[in-house]
């Protein structure tokens, strides 16, 4: 549970993040990429300026409100 705080300098290298609570915690400069989770708990401007990877950016997107379409 990471809920409403301040995380500055972490490295989160290959961490199981899944069910994590992080609303309220900005993830700016943090790079989720390795991570794995498949639900986490977060508002939306939780996310911005963090790094994820492009399957998680995919999973994001439905929170950010966008539809992905196939060519």
């Amino acid at each position: 549970l990471i809920f409403m705080n301040k995380i500055k300098n972490v490295n989160l290298d290959k961490c199981d993040l899944n069910e994590t609570n992080l609303t309220g915690t900005s993830l700016k400069g943090i790079d989720l990429s390795s991570c794995y989770f498949e639900q986490l708990t977060l508002d939306k401007e939780d996310l911005n300026g963090c790094t994820v990877n492009t399957e998680q950016a995919i999973g994001f997107a439905g929170l950010l409100g966008l539809k992905i379409k196939e060519r």
